[in-house]
């Protein structure tokens, strides 16, 4: 059933966001009424419900919403978007992360596919090395089936991999078709 209508913006926030963790106590300093998104009390219930039990899940998870992928991250996911993660909050990710190939990803998950791949990426924690990630990107579907975002999964392998030593990804696998075969996308560690 899906939440009941907020009366004002701070219980929709608080509806949406949480009230004590990290990402709620960023949800409350945006600016929501001049936000491309707008006010959260104006959003479909049906949005702030995905969005909010998303940012619930006890693993690291971010969710792209919209046509323009704004970013949310759960506070689970914090530590593997670094420091920046406050800034990123409901920016659109090409703005919020234009170096990241995972763009590619996250448009071929708003097409309707499920997208896994493994990859190295500058440790964001401060720490002084890279850092390694199995990153899922599924597609989150209207009632009808419409692709409405992406929900992203980011399991840190940083331990396991260094322990093994084997810091370079295999061939490429779950490639969306059509798309060139690049080292680092998906496949297993060797």
């Amino acid at each position: 059933m899906p939440d009941p209508e907020p009366l004002t913006e701070s219980e929709a926030i608080a509806a949406t966001f949480g009230e004590h963790t990290l990402t709620a106590a960023i949800a409350r300093e945006i600016d929501w009424a001049n936000h491309p998104l707008g006010p959260v009390r104006t959003w479909p219930p049906e949005s702030r419900h995905i969005i909010g039990r998303t940012l619930d899940c006890v693993w690291p998870t971010f969710v792209l919403w919209g046509p323009h992928h704004h970013v949310f991250i759960n506070d689970a996911a914090v530590p593997a978007f670094g420091p920046e993660h406050a800034g990123l909050f409901g920016r659109p990710y090409p703005e919020s992360r234009p170096e990241l190939i995972h763009g590619l990803f996250a448009r071929a998950a708003m097409n309707g596919m499920r997208v896994s791949l493994q990859a190295a990426l500058p440790n964001r924690s401060g720490r002084a090395r890279q850092a390694w990630y199995d990153i899922t990107y599924e597609p989150i579907r209207s009632a009808f089936g419409d692709v409405l975002g992406v929900c992203g999964v980011i399991i840190e392998r940083t331990d396991d991999v260094l322990a093994t030593g084997r810091t370079t990804p295999g061939p490429p696998s779950q490639v969306p078709p059509g798309w060139p075969a690049t080292r680092g996308w998906g496949a297993p560690w060797r």
